[in-house]
C-alpha cells in the first residue's frame, strides 16, 4: 500500500512538471509574439516603410524566441523523469536556464526540478 501511494505521488509530481513546462512554454510564446508585433510596428514606421519591414520585424523575434520554447517543450516534456544522461542533461539544463526568469521561471523551474529530484531518489532507492 506505501508503495502505490509512492508511485502516485511521484506521478503526481511527474504531471505537475509537466504541466511547468506548458505553461513557462506558452508564457514564452506569448511573449515572443508580443514583442514580435511590437518590433514589427517599430519597423512599419519609417515612411517608405511596406508588409516586409513589418515580417522582417515580427519574425526576428518570434521565430528567434517562440520556435526554440517549443522545441524545447517537446524535449523537456519527454524528458522528464527518464532514464540516460542526455534526458538528465536536457531538464536540469532547461531548468537552470529558467531560474533567472523570476518570479515565473523560478517557480516553474523549482517544480520541475523538484519533480526530477523525486524520482532520481526513486529510482536509486529501486536499484
Amino acid at each position: 500500500m506505501q508503495n502505490l501511494e509512492e508511485q502516485e505521488s511521484l506521478q503526481a509530481k511527474v504531471n505537475a512538471a509537466r504541466v511547468a513546462v506548458n505553461v513557462i512554454t506558452i508564457f514564452g510564446v506569448f511573449i515572443a509574439l508580443f514583442t514580435g508585433v511590437m518590433l514589427g510596428i517599430f519597423n512599419s514606421t519609417v515612411p517608405d516603410a511596406t508588409a516586409v519591414d513589418f515580417a522582417l520585424g515580427f519574425s526576428a523575434f518570434f521565430f528567434g524566441i517562440g520556435v526554440p520554447c517549443l522545441i524545447f517543450q517537446q524535449l523537456v516534456r519527454k524528458a522528464i523523469a527518464q532514464t540516460g544522461i542526455w534526458n538528465q542533461s536536457i531538464v536540469w539544463f532547461y531548468g537552470i536556464l529558467l531560474l533567472p526568469m523570476f518570479p515565473m521561471g523560478t517557480a516553474a523551474s523549482c517544480v520541475i526540478l523538484f519533480a526530477q529530484i523525486s524520482w532520481m531518489r526513486a529510482s536509486k532507492a529501486e536499484a
